[in-house]
C-alpha cells in the first residue's frame, strides 16, 4: 500500500547544514516523496565546479525541471508594495506586506514559476539550494511575507542553506538541520528537528538518523 508523502500540503522547510552534497540530497528525497513533479533552482557561482557527491553532478533531475542561476538573478524586484503600512506591534513594512504584494518583490523568473504550478492534484514541491548565497538580498523581516507569498501559490518550499542558520529560519513552517559526513557516509548522519507544526511529520525537538527516514534512506541508499 501507497505511504502518505511527508509533506503533502503547501508548506515550507527550511534545511540547514554545513554539507552542501548531503543537504541535496536530504532536499531530494524529501521532494520526490512528496511529488516527483518537483522543480529545482541551484544557485551557483560562476566557474563553480560540482561535489562529485553531489546530487546535481549526477543526471539524475531531469534537465527540464532543473534551473541554475547567479545570485544576483534573485534579486527582489524595485517595485514598490501596494501598501506599505506596518502591522501592529511591527517595527518594519516588509513584515505587514500581504502574500501579494510579496510576490510581485519576487525576480521575475520566480514569479513566474510560481504562476506556472498547477491548480488542483497533489502541490508540487519547489527546491531552492544554496539560499546561504542570496542571504544577503533577503533581510530576515522580509523572510515572511514571501513565504505565505510562496504557501499561497501552492507550493512545498524546500530550502537548502549551507552556512550557519539565518534569524529568517524561524519563519518557516519546518526547521531541519543535518548533521554528518560526505554523502557516501550519509549512514551515521542526523536530522536535528529545531521546529514542525503540530501533527507534521517530524516532532519538535527531536532528533533522528537519516535512516531512519525511509523517503532520505531510499534515495541514498540508492546513490552509495
Amino acid at each position: 500500500m501507497p505511504t502518505q508523502p511527508l509533506f503533502n500540503r503547501p508548506t515550507t522547510v527550511f534545511i540547514g547544514g554545513n554539507n552542501r552534497p548531503l543537504l541535496n540530497w536530504v532536499a531530494y528525497g524529501l521532494a520526490l516523496d512528496a511529488n516527483p513533479e518537483f522543480l529545482w533552482t541551484d544557485v551557483r557561482i560562476p566557474g563553480e565546479l560540482f561535489d562529485r557527491t553531489d546530487i546535481l553532478a549526477r543526471s539524475i533531475i531531469p534537465s527540464d525541471r532543473l534551473t541554475f542561476v547567479y545570485p544576483s538573478e534573485l534579486a527582489r524586484t524595485s517595485a514598490p508594495p501596494a501598501s506599505g503600512t506596518p502591522a501592529p506591534g511591527s517595527t518594519s513594512p516588509s513584515s505587514a506586506l500581504s502574500p501579494s504584494e510579496a510576490l510581485r518583490q519576487l525576480p521575475v523568473r520566480s514569479q513566474q514559476l510560481l504562476a506556472s504550478l498547477p491548480a488542483g492534484g497533489p502541490p508540487v514541491p519547489v527546491v531552492l539550494s544554496n539560499a546561504h548565497r542570496i542571504l544577503a538580498l533577503y533581510p530576515a523581516d522580509t523572510v515572511g511575507p514571501i513565504l505565505r507569498a510562496i504557501v499561497s501559490a501552492g507550493a512545498i518550499f524546500l530550502m537548502t542553506f549551507a552556512d550557519s542558520p539565518p534569524e529568517g529560519r524561524r519563519q518557516f513552517e519546518t526547521v531541519l538541520h543535518v548533521n554528518g559526513p560526505d554523502p557516501p557516509g550519509w549512514g551515521q548522519a542526523t536530522l536535528r528537528i529545531e521546529k514542525s507544526p503540530v501533527g507534521g511529520p517530524f516532532k519538535t525537538g527531536s532528533e533522528v538518523r537519516l535512516r531512519e527516514i525511509p523517503a532520505i534512506a531510499d534515495v541514498l541508499s540508492t546513490a552509495f
